[in-house]
This record gives structure tokens, sequence and C-alpha cells, in this order.
């Protein structure tokens, strides 16, 4: 693969999982019914706002260079939480989870150093 075909790749992952994410953290915000009912079923009906206030700001870290790994932590916690919370309520973890799948691949392409240390032959990180 040629690096023009990757920094595309990369750049449609990243804007597929910042309107995903920007997507569900907006009709929290603005209180869709639908999204609202499925917060309330799942026990956090009160915070749903905030949770998608904590979503933007969250998101915001991730696309912003310098911040980007905390971002993705921050992230990745926050889904981690929310499938939680599903699992607890015998919910569908897919919502969650499908959007953390395409946030993990965009991290990937972004910068593989995420996932991965390099090692020397002592066994040190570099």
């Amino acid at each position: 693969m040629n690096p023009g075909t990757n920094k595309t790749s990369q750049k449609i992952f990243i804007i597929i999982a910042s309107l995903m994410i920007a997507g569900g953290a907006i009709s929290q915000i603005v209180g869709i019914k639908t999204v609202a009912a499925d917060m309330v079923r799942s026990g956090v009906g009160d915070y749903y706002r905030g949770l998608g206030v904590l979503k933007l700001i969250f998101l915001a870290l991730y696309i912003y260079p310098k911040t980007f790994r905390l971002g993705f932590l921050l992230m990745c916690c926050f889904f981690g939480g929310a499938m939680a919370t599903l699992l607890s309520h015998q919910a569908s973890l897919l919502p969650p989870a499908i959007p953390l799948a395409v946030l993990w691949v965009a991290t990937y392409l972004r910068d593989k150093s995420v996932f991965f240390t390099k090692f020397e032959h002592t066994g040190k990180a570099v």
C-alpha cells in the first residue's frame, strides 16, 4: 500500500469515527426522545446530557493532534463504561462497541505506536 492510500484511509476512518461519536453526543445533548428513553432504560437518564458533553470533549481531545492519545484513552474508557452499563441491564453491546471499533481502527491507522512499543534486543522500551 502506498503512503498516499494509507493517509486517505486514515482520514476516512477518523472522519467516520468522529461523525459517529459526534452524532451520538449531539443527539444526547439535544435530548432526542428515543435516545433519552434508551438512556433512562440504562439507568443514566439524569445524566445523558452531561454524558453527551463529555463525549464531545473527549472527541475534541482525540481530534487535536497533541492530545489524541489522551482523547483515545478517555474515549475507550467512556465506551467501556457504556458497555458495562448496558451489560448490567441485559441490553445490546453494539451501540457503544461499533464506534469504539471504528475508533480503534482509526487510531491504528493514525499512529501504530499507540498499540505497540518497539523493543531493543536488551528488552528495554525505546
